[in-house]
């Protein structure tokens, strides 16, 4: 490829303002649950608050019924093992 296949981008200008936006919001996700979150699930809250246009309510249902579906099946399973 030659250099005159790109496009010239230098009229672009950097910007912080997406970057302060989000450290914002993790300030006031943080300070709002500090006290009874772990750093895992303060991570979590902010990445599905800033992501909510992947997901929605039969997302979180779906998520639910797996993981109440894991819960039984390793209950089953130490069972067995006893």
């Amino acid at each position: 490829m030659n250099a005159n296949s790109f496009i010239d981008c230098r009229f672009v200008l950097g910007s912080v303002a997406m970057c302060e936006s989000l450290f914002s919001k993790a300030k006031v996700t943080f300070k709002q649950n500090q006290e009874h979150k772990s750093p895992l699930q303060l991570e979590t809250i902010i990445f599905l608050k800033e992501n909510v246009s992947y997901w929605g309510v039969s997302s979180v249902a779906e998520a639910m019924s797996e993981r109440s579906s894991n819960r039984i099946r390793a209950s089953k399973t130490e069972k067995d093992d006893n």
